[in-house]
């Protein structure tokens, strides 16, 4: 049993395992190549680690964060500081063919202003993947945004996004799951038997939205 808020804590960190290695985010690269984009922007991204992940792979792709503080050398000219929850995105309408935002919708100040700014920004077409923590108890000043998955997708849809739910179970376990078991006995188990069994025993602390923009303006007229 959690004795203590640090100890809950940790555990969530853990679940989550927030690791920005090589290899994580060439993993992730990969899984999201599938998507064919041709240019992305990654929605809190911390160090780098993906944008320098999805370029290495010839997409073009840039970052903002709130913080450049730990922006990796070598890719900074491509990374920006930028607080999503309150700042526009400094790129024109329509400029990316994807947009992700993994583990960092969380902490935005105002989800509306991003989730605006992503619509903006994201061509016709585009897509948006964004993973985001399940359970209330993450919730935090710091960490305002902790919703469902229905929660999101009503936003979303409202922005006029679709989402795909088989995208999203396939990258649940691309960008999640699979990682949250390395190392473990699971990792002998099915990827549809382990989803089930965390969100059953309530162990899955991370959501995966994939979602579509099929009527980009839409957003404009939200009151």
């Amino acid at each position: 049993m959690l004795s203590s808020r640090s100890d809950l804590t940790d555990s969530f960190d853990a679940l989550i395992n927030i690791d920005e290695s090589e290899k994580r985010g060439s993993r992730i690269a990969a899984a999201l190549s599938r998507l064919s984009p041709k240019n992305a922007l990654d929605l809190g991204c911390s160090s780098g680690f993906m944008v320098k992940a999805l370029r290495d792979i010839s997409i073009d792709a840039v970052g903002i964060d709130s913080s450049g503080d730990r922006f990796l050398e070598g890719i900074r000219q491509f990374l920006f500081i930028v607080d999503a929850g309150v700042q526009p995105f400094p790129f024109s309408d329509g400029s990316f063919d994807l947009v992700t935002a993994l583990t960092s919708i969380d902490y935005v100040s105002d989800y509306s202003h991003a989730l605006d700014e992503v619509a903006r920004t994201l061509r016709d077409d585009g897509y948006f993947v964004m993973t985001f923590g399940l359970d209330p108890r993450m919730r935090s000043g710091s960490r305002p945004n902790i919703h469902p998955d229905e929660w999101w997708a009503r936003e979303l849809s409202r922005r006029g996004f679709s989402a795909d739910a088989k995208l999203a179970q396939d990258y649940e376990w691309e960008v999640g799951l699979r990682h949250q078991i390395s190392g473990t006995p699971m990792r002998f188990v099915p990827p549809t038997l382990v989803r089930r069994y965390k969100r059953f025993r309530g162990k899955s602390q991370i959501g995966c939205i994939v979602a579509r923009l099929n009527s980009p303006r839409q957003y404009n007229t939200l009151a």
